[in-house]
């Protein structure tokens, strides 16, 4: 009955046992004994010595044993209605979860962007059955990166989305954001803004309200060893365009805990103490005690 049951309803351990048979043997090669026939009941299940003793099962086995076309065949269970839909709801979802990435990984357990790269190509490995091993390559990388920026384009751009993959029958007005930044669709699903020179030098949109964001603009700060606002941005702007990008990465490295330790304010003075008694004596008149000094000292 395992060997042709859905492997959802079994535990772990059968599921793995099962999954390791049936990669070696084909369902075909398996046949079944009915309880009445199978002598290794009437002693498993209790019987008399007399009834053994007496039993033509016992002594020379089933009827149809010398006979392979009699053999009985095994009655292979039909999924039910329900098992077939509960199997068609969780494959639907998992294609949905392997097209968007951001539904199986958080995005706010990461603080750096090579670590949620090198998670997402692990995850996607997984997801995929890739079989694949090692660590991450680089074209393993760029994958997962261009699905994390089109997951996040997707969430904060629908609008611009609708527009630029609408047929151009039926664009109509253009939003401003396409408007003011030139934006085009890329051979890879991204939104890019293209400027005065070739697509393929264009840079990449990224949505100024994403953790994704930040973590690029903290992982540019990071590879140039911390530097300030504008370097960031200069390298930044290498690969992406994000809109208030000046404001963005400030208030991002205004949190930077290494920066705050070399730039941030030395400590303050203590105040001044008061003047001791002898330098306020009223008692004693001005220029009471002159000194003059001859040798410059």
């Amino acid at each position: 009955y395992w060997l042709t049951s859905s492997s959802r309803k079994l535990k772990q351990f059968v599921q793995n046992k099962v999954n390791a048979i049936n990669s070696i043997f084909e369902a075909a090669d398996w046949g079944h004994t009915p309880s009445q026939e199978n002598p290794a009941d009437l002693v498993s299940r209790g019987c008399s010595a007399q009834s053994v003793r007496d039993s033509t099962l016992w002594e020379k086995g089933p009827t149809w044993l010398a006979d392979q076309s009699t053999w009985p065949q095994w009655p292979k269970p039909q999924p039910s209605s329900t098992t077939v839909l509960a199997a068609a709801a969780e494959q639907q979802v998992n294609l949905e979860s392997r097209g968007d990435i951001s539904k199986i990984i958080d995005l706010d357990r990461f603080n750096q962007y090579s670590r949620l790269l090198a998670t997402s190509v692990y995850v996607h490995r997984f997801c995929y059955r890739t079989g694949t091993q090692g660590p991450p390559t680089v074209s393993e990388l760029e994958h997962v990166e261009k699905e994390w920026i089109r997951a996040q384009q997707q969430q904060h751009y629908p609008q611009v989305l609708d527009y630029l993959t609408a047929a151009d029958d039926n664009k109509g007005n253009a939003p401003p954001l396409v408007r003011q930044l030139t934006l085009v669709l890329d051979k890879d699903g991204l939104i890019r803004s293209k400027g005065r020179f070739a697509l393929n030098s264009s840079l990449i949109l990224l949505p100024q309200h994403s953790r994704l964001t930040q973590l690029i603009i903290l992982d540019c700060h990071q590879r140039l060893r911390h530097i300030g606002v504008g370097g960031t941005i200069v390298s930044l702007r290498q690969r992406f365009w994000v809109p208030s990008a000046r404001s963005t990465t400030r208030r991002l490295l205004n949190k930077c805990v290494r920066c705050k330790k070399v730039t941030g304010r030395h400590y303050l003075l203590p105040a001044s103490p008061e003047l001791p008694k002898f330098r306020l004596d009223t008692t004693i008149r001005p220029f009471s005690n002159v000194g003059i000094d001859f040798t410059g000292h």
